[in-house]
């Protein structure tokens, strides 16, 4: 049986820089809030709305030093509305 889930799951960003993380982050569209997935008991908690207003979710990634970032993807192709935010995975 498969299980669906009301958020953007094309956007999960590792929390290390392994594939062994513990922690997955994602967003949920519905609400636009950052919300942390422990992969050990596939727990899914809400860290808090992202703040950036309307938007369609487009991808979330960490560098090497830590730094999330989230790109925002509008349908279309005019990059006035791609936007690159780094995200608070703290609060």
């Amino acid at each position: 049986m498969k299980k669906s889930f009301a958020f953007a799951a094309a956007g999960l960003a590792l929390s290390a820089l392994s594939a062994n993380a513990s922690e997955l982050y994602t967003v949920r569209t519905s609400t636009q809030t950052l919300v942390k997935i422990d992969t050990t008991t596939w727990t899914f908690t809400d860290i808090g709305p992202l703040g950036t207003g309307n938007f369609d979710f487009g991808d979330l990634a960490f560098d090497e030093n830590g730094t999330l970032y989230m790109v925002t993807g509008f349908a279309g192709f005019n990059p006035a509305f791609h936007n690159l935010y780094t995200v608070d995975i703290n609060t």
